[in-house]
């Protein structure tokens, strides 16, 4: 049949693929797959981190593909947040802060819900001193911010830490 026309079996499926990869891509289809952004009561000082992880079901095995996120509080856009993890240190002065995300891909954008963060002043015991430890993080971690949340917190008495600990794991005193 292609010799009819004078193409060739394989020039004809050349002219389909070509065809089918002009095509426009389908339209974003967004669903969100995780969510932790919500009403929150923290202790001053304690670093709280909101996600909020979106796929788009028409690109295969993709999350976000070609979007953004923005994170705002009191509606206002934080410049340096544009992933879909936001850290927050809260402070007593800025409780009931609101706090949320649009991701965008193309001209379709869907919103996390609002939290909002209600901060209580942080407890305070004479004599002692906070220890807290960040496994998987080094001092330029801990100096950047970009540590999330300890996975441990104690009182010490003194600015000798606890033992047992790998010394590539990062710790931080404060008192």
């Amino acid at each position: 049949m292609y010799d009819r026309i004078g193409i060739g079996p394989q020039l004809f499926l050349n002219a389909v693929a070509y065809r089918a990869a002009k095509a426009p891509p389908p339209p974003p289809n967004l669903a969100v797959v995780y969510n932790t952004v919500e009403d929150l009561t923290a202790v001053e000082g304690c670093i709280q981190s909101f996600r909020f992880i979106l796929t788009n079901r028409s690109v295969p095995n993709a999350f976000l593909g070609s979007g953004s996120y923005q994170w705002f509080v009191n509606d206002q856009a934080v410049s340096s947040a544009t992933g879909f993890e936001f850290p927050l240190m809260p402070s007593v002065v800025r409780s009931g802060l609101t706090v949320y995300c649009w991701a965008t891909v193309d001209a379709m954008s869907i919103s996390s819900p609002t939290g909002m963060v209600t901060v209580l002043p942080g407890l305070e015991t004479p004599g002692l001193l906070k220890w807290a430890y960040y496994p998987n993080c080094g001092l330029t971690d801990l100096r950047s911010g970009n540590h999330g949340r300890p996975s441990q917190l104690r009182a010490i008495d003194s600015f000798d830490t606890p033992w047992n600990f790998a010394d590539d794991d990062a710790s931080r005193v404060s008192g």
